[in-house]
């Protein structure tokens, strides 16, 4: 298994099957599955809203550490500052990683405002680590594909793994998986 974010020829290194998220752009030969989406939440934790105050405005953001992914398909504070009218983003704003895991743990940890997907982030909202911040500004979701080579002569583990995951996550539309 290998764990990246950025975009990989999944033919040169022999990978039997790619998540990836939309917008991640695959070679035209490969199936792509969608088998989830999930909504993006902007978040932080109680701590870092104890130390720097709740944003309730566009204005506010300019007080706030964003932290943002190196991707276009991943990176949309901007985007999001930009829909509530706010200013860009400061350099001196943004904490960037090229690893979404990471910057969940960043917010996690309280090191600012991210906007993750919600299979994501359930687990921390659930217990309280994390907050949603402007519940109401719906973001649209993020689909999440299985990228795989061919649907002939597919290898039974291929298939199985496909399977397992619409299965997985088929019966939870906020693309947090079943038990």
């Amino acid at each position: 298994m290998t764990l990246t974010d950025d975009t990989v020829d999944i033919v040169a290194h022999r990978f039997d099957v790619v998540i990836a998220p939309d917008g991640n752009q695959q070679g035209a030969t490969l199936v792509l599955r969608r088998f989830t989406s999930s909504p993006l939440l902007l978040v932080a934790s109680r701590e870092y809203i104890a130390r720097n105050g709740m944003p309730r405005s566009a204005a506010d953001f300019a007080h706030h550490v964003f932290l943002t992914h190196t991707s276009d398909e991943l990176n949309v504070n901007q985007r999001l500052v930009d829909e509530i009218g706010g200013a860009a983003l400061r350099e001196d704003q943004c904490m960037v990683a090229n690893n979404i895991e990471m910057l969940r743990r960043f917010a996690v940890g309280g090191l600012g405002i991210a906007m993750l997907p919600g299979y994501l982030v359930a687990t921390e909202i659930a217990s309280g680590q994390l907050v949603r911040l402007l519940p109401d500004r719906v973001q649209p979701p993020i689909g999440m594909n299985l990228v795989f080579m061919s649907r002939r002569n597919l290898a039974a583990k291929v298939r199985t793994f496909v399977d397992f995951m619409v299965e997985k996550f088929a019966a939870n539309p906020d693309g947090v998986p079943g038990p």
